[in-house]
Parts: C-alpha cells; sequence; structure tokens
C-alpha cells in the first residue's frame, strides 16, 4: 500500500555504521480502500522527505 511522509527522516544521533544506520522511523499516512485515514510508523531511507511516497 502506498503512504507519504509526513515528516523528513533523519538518521538516528550516535548511530553506527551497520546495515540498518541507513534507515530512519517515521510517520506516514494512507487512506484505505474504504477512505479512512491512516497513520503509522515505518522505515526508510534516512535521506527521504516528506511528501515522499513508500510502500508498506
Amino acid at each position: 500500500m502506498p503512504t507519504v511522509l509526513t515528516e523528513d527522516a533523519e538518521r538516528p544521533a550516535g548511530a553506527a555504521d551497520d546495515s540498518d544506520s541507513d534507515r530512519a522511523w517515521v510517520t506516514v499516512r494512507w487512506t484505505a480502500a474504504d477512505g479512512r485515514k491512516h497513520t503509522g510508523l515505518t522505515r526508510v531511507d534516512s535521506d527521504s522527505k516528506a511528501g515522499s511516497t513508500t510502500r508498506v
């Protein structure tokens, strides 16, 4: 399901150089097939910007 980022992603402070350090938790929003609006959290690339889309 496509979702829209509601905020810019940022690399977590103090993140180690491991496989997850280039990912960040952000709030996303989407509209379900029945028209209801939802928000939630997902991990995205740390350079993702508000308004961009991702799939969850």
